[in-house]
């Protein structure tokens, strides 16, 4: 069996039969499927692969995950039981749910890169992994709309399907421009890019998410200026 080197706080090669322990055997097969599926669609991946012990139920953990991966700006490719897989760009991740002893949870999380960051994409994973979930979603990451009020002007921004792409429209005092934007979400930091806006000009907004998960509050530089805007998130279609 091939070495891989994987991206941990320090990077370290190891041997995958090393890794399998006995509590998570029975969805290894399945995670190293999935893996292998990504690795097909990119070259020479990096691997980032970290372990947790959580004193939380199986039910609970599945859960997690797929906040975790929204909150992180993954678009949930697939999720059942103990076993959610998320895209965004060039990462794909995956979380494992397995029973532990003594009514603990082996968390496994694996971030396959075609590029850089993934070492950081798994610490930041494991960090929303860790954060306790009183049953109440933050959120519902990109979500489906958002109504935007920038420097007087009124918008929506309605995404296309699942994507990161969104197609916005601004009114104001009967005008009214169009543009297509791609959304990022990290954490709580907010990327907006605006491009071929009818009236002109490209913009930046750089934001901060609220802890209710659905409010952002950021500046907008844009050519002709800048100025601050007030978003807020529609989860539902």
């Amino acid at each position: 069996m091939k070495k891989f080197r994987c991206a941990l706080l320090t990077e370290e090669t190891f041997d995958l039969r090393l890794m399998m322990r006995p509590a998570i055997r029975i969805c290894g097969c399945a995670l190293l499927l999935c893996l292998l599926a990504a690795i097909s669609l990119a070259q020479a991946p990096g691997w980032s692969r970290g372990q947790q012990n959580l004193a939380i139920t199986y039910d609970e953990c599945g859960r997690r995950a797929s906040l975790a991966l929204q909150a992180e700006g993954y678009r949930i490719d697939y999720a059942t039981g103990g076993f959610t897989v998320g895209i965004k760009d060039i990462h794909t991740a995956v979380i494992t749910c397995n029973t532990a002893p003594e009514n603990r949870i082996w968390v496994n999380v694996v971030v396959a890169s075609n590029g850089g960051g993934g070492g950081e994409q798994r610490q930041r994973l494991q960090a929303q992994m860790d954060r306790p979930n009183d049953g109440q979603a933050r959120g519902c990451g990109l979500g489906a709309r958002w109504r935007v009020t920038d420097g007087g002007w009124n918008g929506i921004w309605t995404r296309r399907g699942n994507s990161d792409v969104f197609d916005a429209v601004w009114n104001k005092d009967g005008q009214q421009f169009t543009a297509t934007l791609t959304i990022r979400i990290e954490g709580n930091r907010v990327n907006v890019k605006r491009r071929n806006a009818t009236l002109g000009g490209d913009c930046e907004l750089n934001g901060t998410l609220g802890e209710d998960g659905v409010t952002i509050t950021g500046t907008n530089v844009c050519t002709q200026g800048r100025g601050d805007v007030r978003a807020v998130i529609e989860c539902g279609r």
